[in-house]
């Protein structure tokens, strides 16, 4: 019994929880939904079936003796294609964001509730007449367009709504306040204010004809601009999408006259620029046309869209980003190759002459004037640094190149192929940077002096500055001499064991930064070749003396001696590379952190 009870139960818990689910959870929501449809005033309406919309004000005034001879303000929209259309109190283009908008807007406009379903109290809510009203129009199998009116009457006393009425009902509803707010606009916030008719970011042609600059066509070939005239060369991608988005995010500034009696007072007739964008795909074409300044300040000039008859105002400042020298349009870069095909590189300069080469296609030789491990980053820094490389001017015609002051030859030895040689010449005649040309076209550009010192290294930065280059799991044991003690260490899988002398304890922290001290050990500068006198530098007597054994071999000794006067180093010298070399202080500091006391 008591498990047939239990069965019974667990079904009416069952289906009280699917009742729950489906009905008062799923179902809600459905519910919610036909209720909020329901509250739509145009519940048949949906924007893709949008083709008109217009919405009329009311005049007031004052003096309620004179309302009657005021005329009211119309406000008419038709859709063509996909861009709307004034067609009241103007024939123009519409601002086609701005009506989608709208309609979309209309189209789900809801009232809060039901105030009275009884005609004659269209007097009591300010129905009769009606302060506003909007018209919409639907697309339909037949002829003439479905039209639905929308009317407001009077702002409810808490003011937080309107009374309004659907033409053919006989309910009168409250609608929110901010529906009105947004049909109570001016003629400019509803027209179209775009400098360009249609998406300028779509257009694959430009011309910009400038009588007072340089004029030139540009065109868009697998996503990338290419100037077309005055000359074919490769355009700066990034001048020109600035120059398209400046286009894009400004208005026209005002409108001047909707119907001129003709243009020539506005400049119109002798511009002073004209700008054209063309899609091809689409055949959309939009052309601007610029004519004088509007009044002495400058801060405007009139112009037009050539497939309308309006005039109106545009900003100076615009303009005057807009490029208009052939330098500023075209490509800036003076070297462009791949960096992989790179395999051999030639410096010569006042600096020195150098010939540098990539071995197992990854580490850098310096193999003239001297052999020597070159310094990869430094090698990597150069040819980026040729990759970056953007002139700052052109070289006039009338200008001399000069004699060579440098030259930069990049090569791959495989294929015996010059890939890029930069040739650097004299000075401009007003002394800012120098003129360089390369093989790979004509032109020669301007770069500057900071520049050209970045690319013409010396030998010190170029060879490798690496006193010491190992690894942790490479390194077998480390000696530190002091005059006062030794510390010899070992790594281990948690850190490091100190072998002499015995018994020591310093902190695992101080260890590590002995490792990271020694890690890529690298020199500042040369500071003699000549080993002969090493007591000169205070390194017969070393301060500190650093070895490390390898697994396969061992490296150093490398003696660390006196400060070197008016600079941050420390001299150093390692009997293998035959130099003496300056290192940072700091660096030598924090080989000599740990305390000799503690060791004892």
């Amino acid at each position: 019994m008591n498990k047939y009870l239990n069965g019974v139960l667990l079904v009416i818990l069952v289906v009280l929880g699917c009742w729950f689910y489906f009905y008062e959870y799923k179902g809600s929501e459905k519910r919610q939904a036909v209720k909020q449809e329901a509250a739509r005033l145009f519940p048949k309406a949906t924007p893709s079936a949008a083709s008109r919309l217009s919405f009329t004000r009311q005049a007031t005034a004052d003096d309620p003796s004179l309302a009657e001879t005021l005329t009211p303000v119309v406000y008419s929209f038709a859709r063509d294609d996909e861009d709307w259309m004034m067609t009241e109190p103007i024939h123009t283009l519409a601002d086609t964001n701005k009506i989608s908008t709208l309609v979309n807007q209309i189209c789900d406009l809801k009232y809060d509730r039901v105030i009275s379903e009884v005609p004659s109290d269209r007097d009591k809510y300010g129905l009769n007449p009606w302060s506003f009203e909007i018209r919409l129009y639907l697309k339909s199998d037949n002829e003439s367009d479905i039209e639905s009116i929308c009317r407001f009457g009077d702002e409810n006393p808490s003011r937080t709504g309107f009374y309004a009425e659907v033409v053919g009902q006989s309910k009168i509803y409250l609608i929110p306040n901010d529906v009105k707010i947004m049909l109570t606009k001016d003629t400019y916030t509803y027209r179209d204010k775009h400098l360009i008719t249609f998406n300028p970011m779509e257009a694959d042609s430009i011309n910009v004809d400038c009588p007072t600059a340089v004029s030139y066509h540009l065109m868009k070939c697998e996503g990338e601009w290419l100037i077309d005239i005055p000359e074919r060369t490769k355009a700066d991608q990034a001048r020109i999408n600035e120059f398209i988005s400046l286009l894009q995010a400004h208005e026209i500034a005002g409108f001047v006259d909707e119907n001129p009696k003709g243009y020539g007072h506005f400049g119109l007739l002798s511009p002073y620029m004209i700008l054209t964008f063309l899609d091809q795909e689409s055949a959309k074409e939009s052309q601007l046309i610029v004519g004088s300044l509007t009044d002495a300040s400058g801060k405007f000039r009139y112009a037009k869209h050539s497939k309308f008859v309006n005039v109106f105002k545009i900003e100076t400042d615009l303009l005057d980003r807009i490029p208009q020298t052939m330098f500023e349009i075209r490509d800036k870069s003076v070297c462009q190759f791949e960096r992989e095909r790179v395999g051999r590189i030639e410096l010569h300069s006042p600096k020195g002459d150098f010939v540098l080469i990539r071995e197992n296609n990854s580490d850098w030789v310096l193999t003239s004037p001297h052999r020597l491990d070159a310094d990869d980053l430094q090698v990597g820094a150069l040819l980026s640094d040729l990759a970056f490389l953007k002139a700052t001017g052109l070289k006039p015609t009338e200008a001399e190149f000069g004699e060579s002051y440098a030259k930069i030859l990049l090569s791959d030895p495989d294929t015996d192929t010059k890939i890029v040689q930069l040739i650097i010449g004299e000075h401009p005649a007003d002394g800012v940077g120098r003129w360089a040309k390369t093989n790979l076209e004509d032109t020669v550009f301007r770069i500057s002096d900071s520049d050209i010192d970045r690319l013409l290294k010396n030998e010190l930065e170029l060879r490798n500055k690496e006193l010491i280059s190992v690894e942790r799991n490479e390194i077998k044991e480390i000696t530190i001499k002091k005059p006062e003690c030794t510390l010899i260490l070992v790594p281990d899988l948690d850190g490091w064991t100190i072998i002499e002398p015995k018994n020591a304890d310093i902190d695992e922290e101080i260890l590590d930064n002995l490792f990271w001290a020694i890690y890529r050990l690298k020199y500042d500068t040369i500071e003699s070749e000549d080993i002969s006198h090493l007591e000169i530098f205070g390194l017969d007597e070393p301060q500190t003396t650093l070895e490390i054994k390898l697994s396969d071999k061992s490296i150093g000794p490398i003696r660390f001696g006196n400060p070197i006067i008016n600079s941050d180093s420390i001299y150093a010298y390692q009997e293998d590379s035959g130099i003496i070399v300056g290192i940072h202080k700091k660096t030598v500091e924090n080989l000599r952190q740990f305390s000799c006391n503690k060791l004892k």
